[in-house]
């Protein structure tokens, strides 16, 4: 968890999960799809340090690229704050997350309400249940990547704390591996405004550029 201090202002929750539907318009698909994290080939002679090295260059790499995304075509007096932060999931040093970017909600008495956004290199049901996100390592599918959101409590330096489990799916915000999805779901929470709503600032924008 980064150590810098959150900014915090005062701002309604997300109302939980949003579900998607129906033909994308162009704000976010127009351009090269991304790709999805590649996971290192293990060979004999790379040790598991040297695998893990290359794994969260890798996964910090990604987030970083999606970020910078979707930075510059999010609506104006959005909140999203870039905080990339790729960590391995526990003994394996080939699969990670990286946080791409999180979202200061609400000041709970001396917590503070975030949403996090985090892309992987595999795909398994998300929880916040477990301690490490992800249900279990035996119904992981490794040649994979996903995005979520869940939500979490930080101190006011940044550091979890626990989960926000009063919205979503107990804390789960999204789980995807729709990418033009992630990038609505993560505007959506990051703006405040509703998908219809991005889906018309995205048309507007289209229409103004024809000639």
């Amino acid at each position: 968890m980064s150590s810098a201090s959150i900014e915090m202002k005062r701002a309604p929750a997300p109302s939980g999960m949003i579900a998607i539907g129906g033909k994308y318009v162009d704000w976010f698909d127009s351009d090269v799809g991304f790709r999805a994290v590649p996971k290192p080939q293990p060979k004999a002679e790379v040790s598991a340090n040297e695998l893990a090295e290359k794994t969260l260059g890798m996964l910090a790499e990604t987030g970083t690229a999606f970020h910078d995304r979707i930075a510059g075509r999010l609506p104006t007096g959005h909140r999203m704050h870039k905080a990339i932060l790729a960590e391995l999931l526990r003994n394996i040093p080939y699969l990670g997350t990286c946080r791409i970017g999180r979202v200061p909600l609400r000041q709970d008495g001396d917590r503070i309400s975030v949403a996090e956004f985090y892309v992987t290199n595999f795909d398994a049901k998300i929880s916040t249940q477990t301690r490490h996100f992800y249900n279990s390592p035996k119904q992981m599918l490794e040649n994979s990547s996903m995005f979520f959101g869940v939500g979490i409590f930080a101190d006011k330096y940044g550091r979890r704390l626990g989960f926000d489990e009063r919205f979503g799916d107990a804390g789960v915000y999204f789980q995807t591996k729709n990418e033009v999805e992630a990038l609505y779901l993560m505007a959506s929470i990051s703006s405040g405004k509703s998908i219809g709503q991005l889906k018309m600032l995205d048309r507007n924008n289209f229409n103004s550029a024809k000639p």
